[in-house]
């Protein structure tokens, strides 16, 4: 009687143990994934995951799923496009801009970023103690209006950008893809310097000074560009457009 007693006891533990999961598995601690859709259009985006719709205000382009399970998710993003007749009546309708069957590992954030041409790009990167705390000092700690969660471009990417740009004889020419790029994507203010840099004349330098501030993420670092400047009143300039911005 007293076995009986015992494997009983023992056998409850044991469900016990597998109903009640520890605090860190029910949380998705070990297998939490991320993903993001952002697009430099101003239009509406909607984006269906395995047949979930999802949705943009058309105000903020940027959509977050923060707990996506891990593995393979069927991705289509869709872009409003509008068209106007004689009436100035809108038909609008949903273009198909992105479709995969996209794999996400375990604990990693996918990003898809999509330019004003349709055109995709993905960026992934590991979740762990540095995602978190890598831009906990900027002024925004890395995270948009919406909470939802911004990351520079990473290294391999900047450079082969920051390669493309300067592969450029004119800055005009130079200015308009670097702008391109710069509206899909988010950027560290060393990442902004470096892109100014590659610029030879100084208003063309304020001008992408400007334009990068929406697009960096450690906003409280860009007295950093003031080195790249050689006139003090593209200095002032710039410092009253920051001020402006805010």
């Amino acid at each position: 009687m007293k076995r009986i007693f015992t494997l009983i006891t023992a056998l409850l533990i044991t469900v016990s143990l597998f109903a009640q999961p520890d605090e860190s598995a029910r949380r998705g601690v070990y297998n939490q994934s991320r993903l993001s859709i952002s697009t430099a259009a101003n239009n509406p985006v909607r984006v269906l995951i395995d047949g979930n719709s999802y949705n943009n205000s058309g105000y903020d382009n940027d959509i977050l799923v923060s707990d996506i399970r891990p593995g393979y998710h069927r991705i289509k993003v869709y872009l409003q496009n509008e068209r106007y007749g004689n009436r100035k009546r809108i038909n609008k309708n949903m273009v198909l801009v992105y479709e995969a069957n996209l794999y996400i590992k375990p604990q990693y954030h996918v990003d898809i970023s999509i330019n004003r041409f349709g055109k995709a790009f993905l960026d992934e990167r590991q979740i762990n103690s540095a995602y978190y705390t890598e831009y906990d000092e900027t002024e925004d700690n890395g995270w948009g209006n919406n909470n939802n969660y911004m990351q520079p471009m990473n290294t391999r990417s900047f450079e082969q950008f920051r390669d493309m740009l300067k592969n450029e004889h004119f800055d005009n020419t130079r200015a308009v893809l670097a702008k391109q790029t710069i509206a899909a994507n988010y950027f560290s203010t060393a990442q902004v310097k470096e892109i100014v840099q590659l610029f030879s004349f100084e208003n063309t330098k304020l001008d992408m000074a400007k334009y990068c501030y929406k697009y960096t993420i450690d906003k409280n670092n860009y007295f950093l560009l003031n080195d790249v400047f050689s006139f003090s009143s593209n200095k002032e300039d710039l410092a009253r457009y920051i001020q402006a911005y805010r």
